[in-house]
């Protein structure tokens, strides 16, 4: 093996995994009724496209006299088009505007999948080693790929198998330890209608009083039928440092009304709220009473 073969580098590939949920967004689904809409969201896709190489930001290089010149330039499409698609979704707070003129991605994030060449080169062995109707008129796997890789891959497979059936196991005996839902006596078997208003079925003890993490995990359980996972836990309760309960409590409720129930969302949702200085209820309250003065004239995110 030559030196070179050596210090081969590893190829990430970056996808937008883009399912029904995205275009059920509240958001998306307005564009329908504006003129130029459809054209917006398509340039909206192509600008989280164009963000992944450099996680989900597009980052102003200054060979232009702003950022939309330059990803018209990039996109090969108007710059009117590009400042009316960077206006709507800036609104929306699912692209940040940071002061260096750099656009954040936030919902490209959520929505990233990544993959090493590596691994792409495993899964289409794979598929080949279940297919064995598909190897007429070519060669045989052992001409396909050295020994010791499908030995390694074989190992793989098996750590995979057993890391899988641990993790089942566990899933089991939590199942079982737990025996009521952090939201009042909410039974997760069974399927409850959830009233409008929060103050109905969450109590002011568990809003008040619970721990952070046990607060956390109540509202994700209930809004987005899952268990938070230990970054978002910790992601979260940074959020609460500075942050009120009441509004992120609101941030879940907005994340479920638009078919969003992932971190990422959540996230913008408070950055968002963040830089319009919405730190509490009132403040929030506030801003839905502006909200509504202006609706007829300029419609606010969220």
């Amino acid at each position: 093996m030559t030196e070179k073969n050596k210090t081969k580098k590893t190829k990430i590939y970056f996808w937008l995994k883009v399912d029904k949920k995205f275009f059920d967004n509240i958001f998306i689904k307005r564009l329908k009724s504006i003129q130029g809409g459809y054209a917006m969201t398509v340039i909206y896709i192509r600008l989280m496209l164009e963000s992944l190489a450099d996680d989900c930001v597009l980052y102003y290089e200054g060979y232009f006299e702003n950022l939309a010149e330059e990803l018209a330039l990039k996109l090969d499409v108007s710059e009117d088009d590009i400042n009316q698609t960077l206006a709507y979704f800036t609104k929306c707070g699912l692209i940040q505007i940071d002061n260096d003129n750099n656009a954040y991605m936030a919902q490209a994030e959520a929505m990233v999948e990544q993959e090493t060449n590596w691994a792409s080169y495993k899964r289409s062995t794979r598929k080949i080693g279940q297919s064995p109707t598909k190897l007429e008129n070519v060669q045989s796997m052992s001409n396909q790929c050295p020994t010791e890789i499908e030995i390694e891959i074989e190992k793989e497979i098996e750590i995979e198998k057993e890391s899988k059936k641990e993790k089942e196991k566990e899933k089991e005996i939590e199942s079982k330890q737990k025996k009521e839902i952090y939201i009042d006596n909410f039974d997760i078997s069974q399927k409850l209608e959830k009233p409008e208003n929060y103050s109905d079925y969450l109590s002011d003890d568990f809003l008040i009083n619970s721990d952070d993490e046990t607060f956390i995990k109540g509202l994700t359980q209930y809004y987005f039928d899952r268990q938070p996972d230990p970054y978002e836990i910790n992601t979260i309760k940074k959020r609460l440092t500075a942050t009120d309960r009441e509004i992120v409590h609101i941030a879940y409720q907005q994340a479920e009304s638009n078919n969003a129930n992932d971190l990422g969302y959540i996230v913008a949702i408070l950055n968002n709220w963040e830089k319009l200085g919405i730190e509490n209820l009132e403040d929030w309250e506030q801003h839905e009473k502006e909200r509504e003065d202006l609706a007829e004239d300029e419609m606010l995110p969220f």
